[in-house]
């Protein structure tokens, strides 16, 4: 059984109108025939021809090395998705979760090896995760680290309110991950190509659209089907991309009672 689903949220349209004109009709020299017609106003001048505005270009994506060497970013227990804090790939992009969106720095070769240096050799980079303590019941943060060590990837995740027996430990990851957050106050300015503050904004080369439909009750999770959810474009929601795999976790990027569109 599928359910009808209104996509309610509203979406925002640019719209370029493009500037038109019509030929000057001549207008008579006026032959003044008496004082009161003299005395007229004259005749206004036609108004130059405007060219028609180009059409924008959407702008192109921003292109990164896929392979991740080292990232790090602090979050709280309850949190929507969202770009992590810092991100640094194996070509030296710097992708920064910034404000209004992502953006975009570049580390030279030699910054981006010192910079893998320091931290594979820092000890809070190894052992295991350190949740909260057992009997701690209020809101905390997870800081999370994860680096390449040749072929693999070392993840670590310890939470700010770690256990007494656990908490030098905890707090020395997140240590590192503050100091990782704010590369742009300590690494050298030779080791940037282009710097955090002159950082450009960071262009996707795919989107998701995930439409959820909260309105199932108890364990009943019904699929959205994506050919009868309204929303305001002409265009039905398919014609801008296909159908992506919501997998079978309530982790993935689609949970039970959730559509996603690819594009």
């Amino acid at each position: 059984m599928m359910r009808r689903t209104r996509l309610g949220a509203p979406l925002a349209f640019m719209l370029l109108a493009a500037a038109c004109t019509s030929a000057a009709t001549p207008v008579p020299t006026p032959v003044p025939s008496s004082p009161a017609a003299s005395s007229a106003s004259p005749a206004p001048s036609p108004s130059p021809a405007v060219s028609a505005l180009p059409s924008p270009t959407p702008p192109a994506a921003t292109v990164i090395d896929p392979v991740l060497v080292l990232r790090a970013d602090a979050i709280g227990d309850v949190v929507a998705g969202r770009v992590p804090g810092l991100s640094i790939y194996q070509d030296g992009t710097v992708l920064l979760r910034g404000d209004p969106g992502p953006v975009v720095a570049r580390l030279t070769p030699e910054g981006l090896s010192t910079l893998m240096e320091e931290t594979i050799a820092s000890p809070a980079v190894s052992g295991g995760d350190i949740g909260p303590a057992p009997d701690y019941a209020a809101g905390f943060t997870w800081y999370f680290i994860a680096i390449r060590d040749l072929d693999r990837l070392i993840e670590r995740s310890v939470a700010n309110a770690a256990p007494a027996d656990r908490k030098a430990e905890a707090d020395a990851v997140i240590a590192l991950v503050d100091r990782l957050l704010g590369l742009e106050t300590w690494l050298p300015e030779a080791a940037w190509v282009v710097a955090p503050a002159v950082a450009e904004p960071w262009v996707p080369a795919r989107y998701l659209l995930k439409v959820t439909d909260w309105g199932y009750t108890g364990d009943l999770a019904l699929p959205v089907d994506l050919i009868d959810i309204e929303w305001p474009l002409a265009e039905a929601l398919l014609a801008f991309g296909e159908p992506f795999d919501i997998g079978s976790s309530p982790d993935d990027v689609g949970a039970p009672g959730s559509a996603v569109v690819a594009w």
